[in-house]
């Protein structure tokens, strides 16, 4: 392994795949402040998933990337990446009450931001803003 979470190899019926990271890379949990902008976009999207070339998705990315929260992290691509900013709109969807459907692993603190959002939508879409507007 070269990592945490990237195998030196792996091989598949089609063949050997190798590593693109040199280092190790660990999983960093996304923080309320985080989770609150991510829920705003998807509440505003009118609660459904966005996908990673939506220009939304690409702006929160790089507002989230510059964010002062995880030092060192932004050096690692994959980090906050469009990518992973629609993984985790996708989280948010499945994390809301009545979703039917099989729930992705999004984690305690997302369930409750979503909840503070099906609560007091207005009020956390009202913090969320001045955020967005880097």
């Amino acid at each position: 392994m070269c990592g945490i979470l990237c195998p030196t190899s792996v091989t598949s019926s089609m063949g050997i795949f190798e590593c693109s990271y040199d280092t190790a890379v660990a999983r960093i949990d996304w923080t309320r402040d985080e989770l609150v902008l991510a829920c705003a976009l998807v509440a505003e999207n009118g609660w459904h998933e966005l996908r990673e070339a939506d220009e939304r998705v690409q702006r929160l990315s790089q507002i989230l990337r510059r964010l002062p929260l995880h030092d060192g992290a932004t050096q690692d691509p994959k980090f906050r990446s469009p990518g992973s900013v629609s993984l985790k709109t996708g989280n948010i969807v499945t994390a809301r009450a009545g979703y039917h459907g099989a729930a992705m692993k999004g984690g305690r603190l997302t369930r409750e931001v979503v909840a503070d959002f099906t609560d007091h939508p207005a009020e956390m879409l009202a913090a969320a803003r001045p955020c967005t507007r880097v």
